[in-house]
């Protein structure tokens, strides 16, 4: 990912070659964790747009529970509706990739900011329960969830977010979430 984003600044021929020699890898490893450059290019733009999901945990650290879960969340729908053209193709090719594919194919950097910001907290909740909230949540702050809401629901970027924040309050009420 770091040679292809350098190789990107630079302005160099992006090819899956030269991303290996960038890396210091052979081809047959960056085929490992890449069989497809558009993907490889996608994610690398994307990833420099991204904090770290440590960085983001960090950004709601010492919060209560419900207050981490909304800065995360304002997080990720910010950066999909700022980028969305690029979030969609980076989706579609992703979608090529997985239906071949039995592995998990994306980063999951909003499940990692979750648990992250969930570990920091006493939650309350069985482990099962808490393994629960993370991938809610997580559908409601992605790409995937903006779609929908856009495209088949014929929502605005303001409704959509509204309706997510919405859906993760109820949620967290349902749940009678506790924790610091």
């Amino acid at each position: 990912m770091k040679a292809a984003k350098a190789l990107m600044k630079s302005k160099e021929e992006l090819s899956m070659e030269n991303i290996a020699a960038k890396a210091g890898i052979s081809r047959a490893t960056i085929y490992r964790y890449f069989t497809d450059l558009e993907l490889l290019i996608l994610e690398a733009s994307l990833d420099v747009n991204f904090k770290d999901p440590g960085e983001i945990s960090d950004s709601v650290s010492g919060l209560e529970l419900e207050e981490k879960l909304h800065g995360i969340m304002e997080y990720f729908i910010k950066l999909t509706q700022q980028h969305e053209v690029l979030f969609r193709q980076y989706l579609s090719a992703v979608l090529k990739v997985s239906v071949n594919s039995k592995e998990r194919i994306r980063g999951a950097r909003r499940v990692k900011a979750i648990e992250q910001a969930l570990d920091e907290n006493q939650v309350r909740l069985k482990q099962e329960d808490k393994e629960k909230l993370i991938h809610i949540s997580t559908l409601l702050m992605g790409i995937e969830s903006l779609v929908v809401a856009k495209d088949v629901c014929g929502l605005n970027n303001r409704q959509s977010a509204e309706l997510f924040t919405w859906a993760l309050d109820m949620i967290l009420k349902g749940m009678e979430v506790s924790g610091k």
